[in-house]
């Protein structure tokens, strides 16, 4: 019964085999399927974490970044008792332009010059274009005698889109006078008055930077005129352009050219005012003005000067000198603000080492000082500045300056300005006798 069993068994596994054998041998011949490629950046799934009622999902973390969710949460520092708790702190609210544009007049009138033109830039870095900043900062750089910032800001502002024109022609004028201003201050530093001649004489190397500051103040007077044709400023700056350049020029007949244009300028700028009373006209470099280099020192040196075989202008003589009082001893002290060890000041001047014998005083340092004069059509000197000099000595000169008095000027038969420069040779008079001291 068990042999019959068996047989069974192996009879029906084999019939089994038989059946299975086709299938298996058709599935051989079929090609196997190709891979699936990976992707070669793979974007991990965000992790979503389900709570009762709302899903979040969390951004995956990559390289070093630290997994917010799996920080612990710092605890809010609890205020001791008794403690009133701190108030977080809120930014600063930023001061806008027209606050700062207001504070920066309150410092001008307080004669804050620096903190003032801190304020109008700082408008200005808010709102570049604003007009009334530009004027107030352009103008203020000027009186600091900042030429490059002043122009550069007189230029914004008259490029501004739908200026006035009669802003934009002053504000061009504005430009010209800066360039004027640099090429003057370096031609008059370097005349020298000889046989009642005044010669100028740069050196080579600010030749061509002088010349291109004079040739750019045409420019812009030039501009200046073409945007409003009446307009007396630039016709007298074109003047004073011109004869800047004949002072330098070499060549002869660059030099009666531009003295021609120089004549040709100043003539206009007094027909423009032909009609006004002198005396109502502003004091200042916008009057119809003549260069003339440098006033005799001393009445010696007018008396043997010769007599010139054409004046350009009738009057002009000086009627009235001062001298200036040569300073006192300095105080001794160094940049630090101790004592100074040398007696010598940066500039050349001198100072007290203290008392005893051997001190040095400023008696032992003499200087010149050069002061650029504008002599009104009055004959009063209006503006007095020193264009070479010494700190020690720079006050005096330009206190003396201002008490000279000359005869009225006049350009064929009409007043003019008189614009130039005073030497003084600064020495020190016999010093005091010491008193005998009483027994």
């Amino acid at each position: 019964m068990r042999d019959s069993n068996f047989k069974r068994l192996l009879f029906v596994l084999a019939a089994a085999a038989l059946i299975g054998a086709p299938a298996a041998w058709a599935r051989q011949g079929q090609a196997a399927p190709a891979p699936v490629k990976r992707p070669a950046n793979p974007q991990p799934k965000p992790a979503t974490t389900t709570t009762k009622s709302v899903a979040t999902t969390t951004k995956p973390v990559t390289g070093a970044t630290t997994n917010a969710a799996s920080k612990k949460a710092t605890p809010t520092p609890t205020p001791k008792p008794g403690t009133a708790p701190v108030a977080p702190q809120e930014s600063k609210p930023e001061v806008a332009a027209e606050q700062l544009i207001e504070q920066g007049k309150v410092l001008y009138k307080a004669n804050k010059f620096p903190q003032a033109q801190a304020k109008f830039e700082a408008a200005l870095k808010l709102e570049p274009e604003r007009d009334d900043a530009l004027g107030l900062a352009a103008d203020l750089a000027y009186r600091l005698d900042d030429q490059l910032k002043a122009r550069t800001w007189f230029l914004r502002r008259a490029e501004l889109p739908n200026q006035k024109d009669s802003i934009r022609a002053y504000c061009f004028y504005r430009a010209a006078l800066s360039f004027w201003r640099e090429a003057h201050d370096a031609i008059a530093m370097n005349g020298s008055y000889k046989d009642g001649q005044t010669t100028f004489k740069l050196p080579d190397k600010q030749v061509a930077e002088v010349e291109e500051q004079l040739t750019s103040g045409l420019y812009y007077a030039e501009r200046a005129i073409a945007s409003i044709a009446n307009f007396t400023e630039a016709h007298t700056l074109k003047s004073l352009l011109h004869s800047e350049h004949a002072f330098i020029t070499e060549a002869a007949k660059k030099v009666e050219e531009h003295q021609r244009q120089s004549l040709k300028s100043l003539r206009r700028a007094l027909e423009l005012v032909k009609d006004k009373d002198p005396k109502t006209l502003s004091a200042d470099f916008g009057s119809p003005t003549v260069i003339i280099g440098e006033f005799a020192p001393t009445k010696a040196d007018e008396d043997k000067a010769p007599a010139p075989d054409h004046k350009l202008v009738e009057g002009g003589e000086v009627l009235k000198r001062a001298t200036p009082v040569f300073p006192s001893i300095l105080p001794a002290k160094n940049a630090a603000g101790g004592d100074n060890t040398t007696g010598v000041t940066k500039d050349g001047g001198a100072v007290s080492l203290g008392g005893g014998r051997g001190a040095l005083t400023a008696a032992y340092a003499p200087g010149k000082v050069k002061v650029e004069v504008l002599v009104s059509m009055l004959g009063d000197v209006v503006f007095a500045h020193v264009v070479q000099g010494r700190s020690d000595l720079n006050a005096a000169a330009i206190t003396a300056a201002r008490k000279w008095k000359f005869k009225p000027a006049t350009f064929e038969g009409k007043p003019v300005q008189l614009s130039g420069v005073i030497t003084f040779d600064m020495r020190p008079g016999r010093p005091a006798a010491t008193p005998t001291p009483k027994p």
